[in-house]
C-alpha cells in the first residue's frame, strides 16, 4: 500500500517517471477506458492487494531504505514482484526470488529495463 500520498511525494514520482520516459496515470485519474501506460501511480491507500492481478509487474516499496513492505506479495498471483535490496526482513519477498516471482533490483535503470 502506498505509505506516502502528499502533494509533494506524489509530484516528486511524477518528476522521476517523466525523467526515465515512462507513461504513468494516477489511479485518481483512471476513467472506465484509461489511455496506454506503463506506470500505475496508486494514490490510494487499502487497495493494493487487489490492483496486483491487473499488472504485469509491480514495484514493492521500501526496499532502498529500511527494507521491503513486509507484505510483498499478498494478492499477486499473475504479476512479477519487484523490489531493492534491502528485503531480507521479507519472507515472501526471499521466496517470490528463489521462484521466479520476484525480482532483486539494485538500482533504478534496472527497473528501467523491466519496462522497456
Amino acid at each position: 500500500m502506498p505509505h506516502e500520498i502528499s502533494t509533494d511525494h506524489l509530484q516528486d514520482l511524477a518528476t522521476k517517471l517523466e525523467s526515465a520516459q515512462l507513461s504513468f496515470i494516477r489511479l485518481s485519474e483512471c476513467k472506465a477506458s484509461p489511455p496506454n501506460f506503463q506506470v500505475l501511480v496508486v494514490d490510494r491507500m487499502g487497495i493494493l492487494a487487489n490492483l496486483y492481478g491487473l499488472a504485469s509487474v509491480a514495484f514493492v516499496g521500501g526496499s532502498f531504505g529500511p527494507g521491503v513492505h513486509k507484505r510483498a506479495g499478498t494478492g499477486c498471483a499473475w504479476c512479477m514482484i519487484l523490489f531493492g535490496p534491502r528485503h531480507r526482513n521479507s519472507h515472501e519477498a526471499i521466496q517470490l526470488t528463489q521462484n521466479g516471482g520476484g525480482r532483486m533490483i539494485r538500482e533504478s535503470e534496472e527497473l528501467n529495463d523491466v519496462y522497456r
